[in-house]
């Protein structure tokens, strides 16, 4: 009886790339920290970040390093049937088709405008409204950034973003409830 090797090498190569894709697919949908304090920045350019004071989104060079829940450069992002929602500190950013600027409002469920959708490529993550890309705009010498606006995507380094987790300093006004915990390492 005479076996074909080769269609079973070939088989079992060809289900062994479909489980890695799979694999591969499903770690890449992972890769969105969902609900946890994230920064997001351009890919080329780390330091530059997207921030939201006084309900206007900009791209600012952000150099700190240790975080407050507060700071003007945390986001949350949430998932909302299969969209995501980016907040900043009670703002969300928010699209409108007919308009290219990004702002920041008050969150409304029913508006299409608060929803994105992040597809991760090999240069960075692209973060879409209404099919077009979020981008670092013109310099706005009031605000002291970049506006943050949605374009045509393209291959633009400045529609490409990086959505990382960052740590939070979490400050104790309260003296009487303050404890030190010291480590010896000896």
């Amino acid at each position: 009886m005479f076996l074909n090797f080769d269609f079973f090498r070939k088989f079992y190569l060809k289900t062994i790339l479909k489980m890695m894709m799979i694999l591969f697919i499903s770690f890449t949908v992972s890769l969105i920290p969902l609900n946890e304090n994230v920064v997001i920045s351009l890919v080329n350019f780390p330091d530059w970040e997207i921030t939201v004071e006084q309900g206007y989104p900009l791209v600012r060079k952000i150099e700190q390093k240790a975080r407050m829940l507060e700071d003007v450069s945390i986001a949350r992002i949430f998932n909302i049937n299969k969209e995501y929602q980016i907040d900043y500190n009670g703002y969300s950013l928010f699209s409108n088709p007919k308009d290219e600027e990004i702002k920041a409002k008050f969150f409304d469920v029913g508006d299409k405008g608060f929803y994105f959708q992040i597809f991760i490529s090999e240069k960075g993550q692209l973060i879409q409204s209404y099919g077009k890309c979020l981008e670092r705009g013109k310099w706005n010498n009031v605000k002291k950034g970049y506006e943050l606006i949605s374009k045509e995507c393209g291959n633009n380094a400045w529609q490409f973003w990086e959505i990382r987790r960052v740590p939070i300093v979490i400050k104790d006004n309260n003296e009487l409830n303050a404890q030190v915990f010291i480590h010896n390492t000896r």
